[in-house]
Formats: C-alpha cells, sequence, structure tokens
C-alpha cells in the first residue's frame, strides 16, 4: 500500500513539474518574443530543394505557422504532416504560410515525401530542415537527448517597427 502511495506522489510530482516547464516555456515565447530572421533549407515542389527565408515569406503572408516535428519517416510525422495538408488551403486563405520544421536533412525530407514508406501524399508546405537545430534552440523546443525538435507550433508576424514577433 506504501508502495502504491509513493508512486502516485511520484507521478502527481512529475506532472506538476511537467506543467512548469510547460508554463516557462510558454511563457518564454509570448506575444513580445523577438524571433531572429532564418534562413534554412526546406524541400517544396516535389523535387526542390531551396533556401527559405522568413523575412521572404512574410512579404506574402501576415503570418508563418511553423509547425515542428521530430524525425521524418515516424508515424507521429505521417499523422501531423497530414493534418497541416488538411488545413492548408484554410490557412493560405487567413494569409498565413504553413512550414513542417524538423532537424532532418532536406535531402531526408524529399524522400519522406516521395517513397511509398513515407508520406503518401504531396506536401502543398514547405518541409523546413533546422539540420544545424539553431531555430529550434532559439525557440527552445531542442530535445538534447534525441536531437531533434520537439513537437511544437508557433506563429510567426513581421512587426515593421519591431522586427519579427511569435505569438
Amino acid at each position: 500500500m506504501i508502495g502504491i502511495q509513493l508512486h502516485n506522489k511520484r507521478i502527481r510530482d512529475e506532472e506538476e513539474e511537467g506543467r512548469r516547464k510547460l508554463k516557462r516555456r510558454s511563457s518564454a515565447h509570448s506575444a513580445q518574443t523577438p524571433v531572429h530572421d532564418f534562413t534554412l533549407k526546406a524541400y517544396i515542389n516535389q523535387h526542390d530543394i531551396v533556401d527559405l527565408q522568413l523575412s521572404q515569406i512574410l512579404v506574402d503572408f501576415q503570418c508563418v505557422v511553423l509547425f515542428c516535428y521530430a524525425h521524418d519517416f515516424t508515424p507521429q510525422a505521417q499523422q501531423d504532416l497530414r493534418l497541416i495538408e488538411e488545413c492548408v488551403e484554410t490557412l493560405i486563405n487567413l494569409q498565413a504560410a504553413p512550414l513542417a520544421m524538423s532537424t532532418d536533412h532536406p535531402h531526408v525530407h524529399r524522400a519522406f515525401a516521395n517513397f511509398p514508406s513515407g508520406l503518401q501524399f504531396t506536401p502543398r508546405f514547405p518541409m523546413v530542415s533546422d539540420s544545424v537545430r539553431l531555430v529550434s534552440s532559439h525557440l527552445g523546443i531542442l530535445d538534447h537527448e534525441q536531437g531533434c525538435a520537439k513537437r511544437y507550433i508557433q506563429v510567426m508576424k513581421s512587426s515593421r517597427s519591431k522586427g519579427l514577433k511569435c505569438d
């Protein structure tokens, strides 16, 4: 009985610590958090790998919705990217550019999008590669043990007088 009570207390303590960490992370990237402009490699248009610059996207869109995920070729990535694909038209109609980002290399993104065991659809949004993990580190979403980004969504917009901001 005492063992069960200690186990339950440990679970409650871990849940509380998780809530505190989440609160710290979400408050760290409030609406006033500046985001540095970045240029990353991205897989787009079925076979192209290009340099993608955040500030250039914001010339044509009011904001960018950055969807971060851990790795390609995982069931979670397949599910997350399919959900993004289902929302592409809505986001674009709202003047929001969807970007999917992981720490995988852009050639891995291309393979994931084109191999039969991969996405099984052609994404209509860029798959961005943060292979050197700078953006993930800056946003505070890098899982240092796994070396990949955590699942995360960030809305970024340009404030002409104040640079880029996270919402």
